[in-house]
Protein backbone atom coordinates (compact mmCIF):
# COMPACT_ATOMS: atom_id res chain seq x y z
CA UNK A 1 0.00 0.00 0.00
CA UNK A 2 0.98 3.29 -1.08
CA UNK A 3 1.87 5.88 2.45
CA UNK A 4 -1.24 8.21 1.32
CA UNK A 5 -3.61 5.93 -0.14
CA UNK A 6 -6.23 6.73 2.41
CA UNK A 7 -5.54 10.76 2.70
CA UNK A 8 -7.68 11.97 0.48
CA UNK A 9 -10.72 9.56 1.61
CA UNK A 10 -14.08 11.17 3.12
CA UNK A 11 -14.49 10.60 7.29
CA UNK A 12 -17.04 8.64 7.08
CA UNK A 13 -15.29 6.43 4.68
CA UNK A 14 -12.74 6.09 6.99
CA UNK A 15 -15.02 5.46 9.77
CA UNK A 16 -16.74 2.83 8.17
CA UNK A 17 -12.85 1.43 6.54
CA UNK A 18 -11.49 1.47 10.04
CA UNK A 19 -14.21 -0.85 11.39
CA UNK A 20 -14.20 -3.38 8.80
CA UNK A 21 -10.95 -3.61 9.69
CA UNK A 22 -11.21 -4.18 13.17
CA UNK A 23 -14.01 -6.70 12.26
CA UNK A 24 -11.33 -8.21 9.95
CA UNK A 25 -8.64 -8.81 12.46
CA UNK A 26 -11.08 -10.16 14.68
CA UNK A 27 -12.19 -12.79 12.15
CA UNK A 28 -8.84 -13.65 11.74
CA UNK A 29 -7.75 -14.35 15.15
CA UNK A 30 -11.36 -16.17 15.59
CA UNK A 31 -9.66 -18.52 12.85
CA UNK A 32 -6.31 -19.01 13.83
CA UNK A 33 -7.66 -20.42 17.25
CA UNK A 34 -9.65 -22.13 15.91
CA UNK A 35 -6.85 -23.44 13.58
CA UNK A 36 -4.67 -23.94 17.16
CA UNK A 37 -7.22 -25.90 18.54
CA UNK A 38 -7.74 -28.16 15.69
CA UNK A 39 -3.73 -28.67 16.00
CA UNK A 40 -3.99 -29.12 19.65
CA UNK A 41 -6.46 -31.93 19.42
CA UNK A 42 -4.56 -33.42 16.41
CA UNK A 43 -1.11 -33.18 18.49
CA UNK A 44 -2.87 -35.52 21.09
CA UNK A 45 -3.88 -37.82 18.83
CA UNK A 46 -0.63 -38.56 16.93
CA UNK A 47 1.11 -38.30 20.59
CA UNK A 48 -1.34 -40.81 21.31
CA UNK A 49 -1.24 -43.26 18.31
CA UNK A 50 3.06 -43.01 18.59
CA UNK A 51 2.82 -43.78 22.21
CA UNK A 52 0.79 -46.87 21.91
CA UNK A 53 2.98 -47.63 18.97
CA UNK A 54 6.45 -47.55 20.87
CA UNK A 55 4.21 -49.47 24.04
CA UNK A 56 3.97 -52.67 21.78
CA UNK A 57 6.94 -52.19 20.58
CA UNK A 58 9.19 -52.47 23.27
CA UNK A 59 7.08 -54.26 25.62
CA UNK A 60 5.43 -56.70 23.44
CA UNK A 61 8.22 -60.15 24.56
CA UNK A 62 8.42 -61.89 20.62
CA UNK A 63 7.63 -59.33 17.74
CA UNK A 64 8.76 -60.94 14.24
CA UNK A 65 11.45 -58.81 12.61
CA UNK A 66 8.91 -57.14 10.08
CA UNK A 67 6.30 -56.47 12.77
CA UNK A 68 9.07 -54.46 14.33
CA UNK A 69 9.94 -52.82 11.60
CA UNK A 70 6.26 -52.06 11.00
CA UNK A 71 5.98 -50.19 14.21
CA UNK A 72 9.19 -48.51 14.30
CA UNK A 73 8.47 -46.95 10.97
CA UNK A 74 5.17 -46.02 12.86
CA UNK A 75 6.33 -44.69 15.99
CA UNK A 76 8.94 -42.75 14.18
CA UNK A 77 6.62 -41.23 11.80
CA UNK A 78 4.12 -39.85 13.34
CA UNK A 79 6.87 -38.59 15.93
CA UNK A 80 8.26 -36.80 12.84
CA UNK A 81 4.94 -35.54 12.03
CA UNK A 82 3.91 -34.56 15.49
CA UNK A 83 7.47 -32.20 15.98
CA UNK A 84 6.41 -30.75 12.67
CA UNK A 85 2.95 -29.74 14.17
CA UNK A 86 4.20 -28.67 17.33
CA UNK A 87 7.10 -26.49 15.58
CA UNK A 88 5.40 -25.26 12.52
CA UNK A 89 1.68 -24.91 13.79
CA UNK A 90 1.54 -24.71 17.57
CA UNK A 91 4.51 -22.76 17.42
CA UNK A 92 3.52 -19.57 15.32
CA UNK A 93 2.74 -16.61 17.15
CA UNK A 94 0.08 -14.33 16.54
CA UNK A 95 0.14 -10.57 16.06
CA UNK A 96 -1.06 -8.00 17.55
CA UNK A 97 -1.58 -4.46 17.12
CA UNK A 98 0.12 -2.01 19.43
CA UNK A 99 -2.31 0.80 21.18
CA UNK A 100 -1.40 4.27 21.90
CA UNK A 101 -2.82 6.07 24.85
CA UNK A 102 -4.74 9.15 24.15
CA UNK A 103 -2.24 11.94 24.92
CA UNK A 104 -0.11 10.65 21.94
CA UNK A 105 -3.17 11.04 19.05
CA UNK A 106 -1.18 14.82 18.46
CA UNK A 107 2.20 15.05 17.55
CA UNK A 108 4.25 18.27 17.27
CA UNK A 109 7.30 17.93 15.38
CA UNK A 110 10.34 19.75 15.74
CA UNK A 111 9.47 22.65 13.11
CA UNK A 112 6.06 23.30 14.87
CA UNK A 113 3.67 21.27 13.07
CA UNK A 114 1.48 19.20 14.25
CA UNK A 115 -0.46 15.85 13.07
CA UNK A 116 -4.27 15.93 14.07
CA UNK A 117 -6.35 13.30 14.77
CA UNK A 118 -7.81 12.87 11.26
CA UNK A 119 -4.32 12.20 9.58
CA UNK A 120 -3.88 9.48 12.16
CA UNK A 121 -7.21 7.74 11.61
CA UNK A 122 -5.88 8.02 8.58
CA UNK A 123 -2.41 6.55 8.43
CA UNK A 124 -3.79 3.91 11.67
CA UNK A 125 -6.64 2.41 8.50
CA UNK A 126 -3.61 2.11 6.06
CA UNK A 127 -1.80 0.28 9.09
CA UNK A 128 -4.62 -2.06 9.35
CA UNK A 129 -4.70 -3.00 5.87
CA UNK A 130 -1.04 -4.12 6.01
CA UNK A 131 -1.52 -5.79 9.16
CA UNK A 132 -4.78 -8.03 7.98
CA UNK A 133 -2.73 -8.99 4.63
CA UNK A 134 0.40 -9.77 6.64
CA UNK A 135 -2.39 -12.01 9.23
CA UNK A 136 -3.66 -13.38 6.12
CA UNK A 137 -0.64 -14.49 4.98
CA UNK A 138 0.31 -16.13 8.24
CA UNK A 139 -2.44 -17.52 8.73
CA UNK A 140 -2.61 -19.90 5.24
CA UNK A 141 0.76 -20.48 5.78
CA UNK A 142 -0.12 -21.98 8.91
CA UNK A 143 -3.24 -23.51 7.39
CA UNK A 144 -0.92 -25.22 4.68
CA UNK A 145 1.43 -26.99 7.28
CA UNK A 146 -1.39 -27.99 9.42
CA UNK A 147 -2.89 -29.81 6.16
CA UNK A 148 0.52 -31.06 5.48
CA UNK A 149 1.07 -32.76 8.85
CA UNK A 150 -2.02 -34.19 8.05
CA UNK A 151 -1.34 -35.47 4.86
CA UNK A 152 1.71 -37.24 6.46
CA UNK A 153 0.09 -38.57 9.47
CA UNK A 154 -2.55 -40.40 6.53
CA UNK A 155 0.45 -41.69 4.81
CA UNK A 156 2.77 -43.21 8.03
CA UNK A 157 0.82 -45.96 8.54
CA UNK A 158 0.71 -46.95 4.65
CA UNK A 159 4.76 -46.83 4.78
CA UNK A 160 4.61 -48.92 7.72
CA UNK A 161 3.08 -51.17 5.64
CA UNK A 162 5.13 -51.28 3.09
CA UNK A 163 8.31 -51.71 4.97
CA UNK A 164 6.47 -54.42 7.20
CA UNK A 165 5.55 -56.06 4.02
CA UNK A 166 9.29 -55.86 2.27
CA UNK A 167 11.05 -57.11 6.00
CA UNK A 168 8.55 -59.99 5.87
CA UNK A 169 9.40 -61.12 1.92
Amino acid sequence: MQDDCFMDADDSMVEYLTDQGVKTLKELDAMFLILQEKAHRFLVLLLAGGGAAAGLLFNAGSLDGWKMAGLAVLCFGWSVCAAWLFFGCLAARKWRLIHAPPRVLYYQFEDGSKVDLPTLRRAKLRDYGIFCEENTARLLLVGGRFNHVIAGAVFVPLAALLVAALFFC
